[in-house]
């Protein structure tokens, strides 16, 4: 007589051909944020100077990028190590969040950044 339901690990084996939507879906955040990163830098660049939600724009990215370079050193101590494009897309957000975050702290110098800040602020 055979069971039913078979609980053992030859049943359904896990082929590396399998893999590609779990990999997608890992790398998927990551590169969200690096392209709300992009955003950021723009917004940053023209309007976002001092604002509330230029902080904002800038945070998410860096936040974000940081939790997949924490979540690659916990997989590299323990031992199960990851791709180096893993390290790219998860590195990419927080770098693009960095400098979204310099470009929103920056002063603006000549009186014709600041009357083109005032004219988008309105």
């Amino acid at each position: 007589m055979t069971p039913i339901i078979s609980i053992t690990a030859f049943d359904n084996p896990i082929l590396a051909s399998d893999m590609a939507q779990a990999a997608g879906w890992y790398a998927a955040p990551p590169i969200f944020a690096g392209l709300l990163g992009l955003g950021a830098i723009l917004a940053n660049l023209k309007w976002g100077v001092r604002r509330w939600w230029g902080l904002i724009l800038a945070l998410v990215p860096s936040a974000i990028g940081s939790l997949m370079l924490l979540i690659q050193v916990l997989f590299t101590a323990f031992g199960t190590g990851t791709d180096y494009f893993f390290w790219l897309i998860a590195g990419f957000p927080l770098l693009c969040g960095i400098l979204g975050l310099c470009l929103w702290q920056r002063k603006l110098n000549s009186k014709e950044e600041k009357l083109e800040a005032k004219k988008y602020r309105n």
